[in-house]
């Protein structure tokens, strides 16, 4: 793969990934290419957890506050509380105080049930009881000079404890509508998981919120997710709730909806406000305008409004004009054809333009006709409504199909799959997950996701998992789809991280030596090469320097102009492609060198970091000055960019490592090393990268024994390691392992080194490297 072309690779795949990063509030549906490219889409959703969205202003008039430590995606269990935090960089600036936060792009706000806190350098959002309905993608927005940045990672809401053993979950998203005098309609969602049998319908609850006391209002199991409710007191705070229904029995109810008052919708149509001078209006209602009006008129428009395969929900329109006294209704019904009418209401008082009606037989046609009542009689009937009967059974949609999971993290899957061709009623889609080798399945999410591309986080590392998928309507679920194919759970290969730390190691007058930091991250493949670019100094356009990629940390660059100076930048490369340029580095004089003392120590590397020590590697300088090298000098600065340096050593060390000890737990610290011959000390190095001085969790200590066959052996165990994971040996930290002495093995997430023929030879300081740069040390001693 030439240069040029991955390079073209990599600027098609940062096109990809610039187009979508964009905000939550308008996501584009980008169907993805390939597995290694990455997918920001928000229909990712998970996949947008943990990710940021950023505009950096072109000029800051004074440092701002950036995010800090971001919240990850989260669990927590319905009816428990949930606390999401981020942290900042520095204490925000008074423009930066208006944070706001977002659930799937709604703005969320301080109520009974949500507390937003932002103080000094953090925020935080809590859920008092989370729900259900809860689930999503959260969003926190930070301000900038001139735009902000997001961070959003997404929140599962897991179902509480069944009510029964092998019950239901609940049903979730309960909604009101139609509002009137004394009805109102329920729409609600089907739960997740059905427990030990299927869900066989639902049963509806009703609380006048003065009282205090649910109550049921169907007798019978209500297998759609809608039903009309009845029969309630004109001017009450009423609140609903919804159970599911199968053969173990009721679930959990769901969450209550939000107090609803039962009033005639209408009404503000009978009243007029009019302007008679500055300050002064009459109001005008229609009761007084007709108050001739006694005997009232029969109601219009008399037809069905909501049709299912069990009720009927009759609506009509009040006469014109209705009169001052109050009205109610009757409702009468006739099978279509037949002449003789009879009460549909009964004895009920209907006093909204609704009534539905339950008592119908399936295959008949009926007529409804209704009469007006008031205090000075009943009115003519209406005129007949259109034949009405009961509808079809409204079938359970299909299931999706196509299901496709691929890598993403080493914790998280994308999974993707293909909606079924009668999509109209689908809500959206609940998934499922199976480690492989075990029976029980987990459901992924406990809210229906309306897109077809969702992140699966929370997987074991390196786990084998498949997948499935099933449709939600009102009607309820469908069957699952097929699975998908088994995965292995590991990060998948993008293109590495930039290089860093441009150094000149050596100047010859018309070629230099330039050395550099690894990427920090090589993107799930080995590093294969490195390309550079030039310019000189003042220049705008950088010309590739090699076409074959450098396989050394270090390059010579020839055919250069004595005088002049020149910049530089790096590219890393593995096989997904090639990465974002280097920082350009500083610009270099080309002179020859001639200086006596030595050049400045590269490739400065950390190692085996813990919370009170580190161990510090470097390359000896490739330009010795007037003598040989004799030793070397390394200081130390406390925290991220500091330009206070202190000695760590008195006198220089001849090898090329040293141990740092005496560190405090927690602090940030840099490095750098200078070098030293008989004419004085040379240059420093660049420093390194900033380093926390802690012990990071699951680390772990190299352990010696004796096999079966009496030999000496080194065994480290890794908690994770992927495909391209590979166990490193040294002896003295820059000896390789003699090939004929001792022998390395891969055993699992493991590696073993065996010595054929332990003898003093073989003394020394033995540290295993993982190609992530952990690294793990043990001192072997051997008596003969």
């Amino acid at each position: 793969m030439t240069r040029s072309f991955l390079k073209v690779l990599h600027a098609w795949r940062f096109t990809i990934s610039s187009s979508v990063s964009v905000s939550i509030f308008d996501p584009p549906c980008l169907a993805p290419i390939c597995p290694a490219l990455p997918l920001c889409d928000s229909a990712y959703q998970g996949a947008v957890a943990g990710s940021e969205h950023s505009q950096t202003p072109a000029l800051t008039l004074e440092p701002e506050a950036q995010f800090g430590i971001a919240f990850p995606p989260t669990w927590v269990k319905e009816g428990n509380s949930l606390t999401l935090q981020c942290t900042f960089t520095s204490a925000l600036l008074p423009f930066q105080q208006d944070i706001i936060w977002f659930r799937d792009g709604i703005q969320l706000h301080q109520s009974s049930n949500v507390e937003i806190t932002t103080v000094d350098s953090k925020t935080s959002i809590t859920l008092k009881a989370a729900h259900k309905e809860h689930e999503g993608v959260y969003t926190v927005r930070l301000r900038t000079w001139d735009d902000f940045q997001e961070h959003s990672a997404f929140v599962y809401v897991k179902d509480a404890s069944a009510a029964v053993s092998g019950g239901p979950a609940s049903p979730l998203d309960v909604q009101v509508s139609d509002v009137n005098k004394d009805y109102v309609f329920l729409t609600w969602q089907p739960p997740s998981a059905d427990g030990a049998s299927h869900v066989l319908g639902y049963y509806v609850e009703k609380c006048d919120v003065s009282q205090g006391e649910w109550v049921r209002c169907n007798v019978h199991t209500q297998k759609m997710c809608h039903y009309p409710v009845f029969g309630l007191k004109e001017g009450t705070l009423y609140q609903f709730r919804v159970r599911a229904v199968n053969q173990a029995g009721a679930s959990r109810p769901s969450k209550a909806t939000e107090p609803v008052l039962t009033a005639d919708p209408l009404e503000h149509t009978r009243t007029t406000v009019v302007n008679v001078d500055i300050g002064w209006t009459i109001t005008i209602t229609k009761d007084e305008l007709e108050g001739h009006v006694k005997a009232p008129f029969p109601p219009t428009d008399v037809h069905a409004c909501e049709v299912s395969d069990t009720y009927v929900v009759l609506s009509w329109t009040e006469p014109e004009p209705r009169g001052r006294e109050p009205l109610t209704f009757y409702v009468e019904r006739s099978l279509a054809g037949n002449s003789s009418w009879e009460l549909a209401s009964l004895d009920m008082v209907v006093n909204s333009p609704r009534f539905p009606v339950f008592d119908l037989v399936k295959g008949k046609q009926y007529c409804f006709r209704v009469r007006s009542i008031n205090k000075y009689g009943v009115s003519d009937p209406s005129e007949p409504s259109e034949p009405i009967s009961l509808g079809k059974p409204q079938a359970v949609p299909a299931s999706p199909h196509s299901v496709m999971a691929i890598s993403d993290t080493d914790t998280s899957v994308l999974l993707q799959w293909k909606e079924p061709k009668d999509k109209d009623d689908i809500l959206g889609y609940y998934l499922y997950y199976n480690e492989t080798g075990k029976q029980d399945w987990n459901t992924v999410n406990n809210k229906p996701f309306t897109k077809t591309r969702f992140i699966v986080h929370g997987l074991k590392t390196r786990g084998e998992y498949v997948f499935r998928v099933k449709s939600v309507s009102r009607a309820g679920n469908s069957s699952y789809s097929d699975q998908s194919q088994a995965i292995l759970v590991k990060s998948a290969i993008h293109v590495p991280s930039a290089p860093s730390a441009i150094a000149m190691l050596l100047c010859t007058g018309s070629e230099m030596v330039l050395g550099w930091k690894a990427p920090a991250r090589n993107g799930g493949a080995h590093v294969c090469g490195y390309y550079l670019d030039q310019r000189e100094k003042g220049m705008k356009t950088w010309r590739e320097v090699n076409v074959k990629p450098a396989k050394e940390r270090q390059f010579k660059v020839c055919n250069l102009s004595a005088g002049h100076f020149y910049q530089f930048r790096v590219y890393a490369a593995n096989m997904a492609g090639v990465g974002k340029p280097s920082e350009a580095s500083e610009a270099f004089l080309c002179e020859k060198w001639t200086m006596p003392e030595p050049g400045c120590p590269y490739d400065l590397e950390l190692r085996e970091v813990r919370k009170s020590s580190l161990v510090l590697l470097w390359a000896a300088p490739l330009y010795e000055g007037s003598s040989p090298v004799t030793g070397y000098f390394l200081e130390i600065s406390e925290g991220d960019q500091s330009d206070d340096w202190t000695a760590l050593n008195e006198k220089p060390i001849s090898d090329t490592h040293y141990k740092v000890s005496g560190l405090q737990a927690g602090q940030t610290y840099r490095l750098r090393v200078s070098a030293v011959n008989e004419a004085g000390v040379g240059c420093a190095s660049l420093p390194t990268e900033p380093v926390t001085a802690q012990t990071q969790p699951g680390t772990k200590n190299v352990e010696i024994g004796v096999d079966n066959d009496g030999f000496i052996f080194l065994s480290y165990q890794a908690d994770k390691m992927n495909d391209t994971s590979e166990f490193l040996w040294s002896k003295n930290y820059t000896e390789a392992i003699d090939a004929g002495r001792a022998q390395a093995e891969t055993k699992k997430n493991g590696s073993v080194l065996t010595f054929k023929d332990a003898s003093e030879e073989d003394l020394g300081l033995y540290t295993v490297k993982m190609s992530d740069n952990s690294t793990h040390v043990i001192q072997l001693r051997l008596h003969c």
